[in-house]
């Protein structure tokens, strides 16, 4: 019998399947990878909201072009 440790996590993968626990280095590993996922999803939202909008005027190889955002 193991003694009780409370930084230990007991995770279930299906019904009748051995329990396999997660020690406190791989809890905060994942921890910090929804952290850094959170935070690239946040950034990348807020990139999207700062897009200019109004006429994009664009000088190239075809002429002018003017588009309305």
């Amino acid at each position: 019998m193991q003694p009780f440790i409370p930084w230990r996590v007991v995770v279930c993968v299906s019904p009748g399947a051995h329990f396999m626990t997660i020690d406190r280095n791989t809890l905060y590993a994942i921890i910090g990878v929804l952290i850094l996922g959170c935070a690239a999803l946040a950034y990348s939202l807020h990139e999207e909201q700062q897009k200019p909008s109004g006429l994009n005027i664009s000088i190239g190889g075809r002429g002018i072009s003017v588009d309305t955002k």
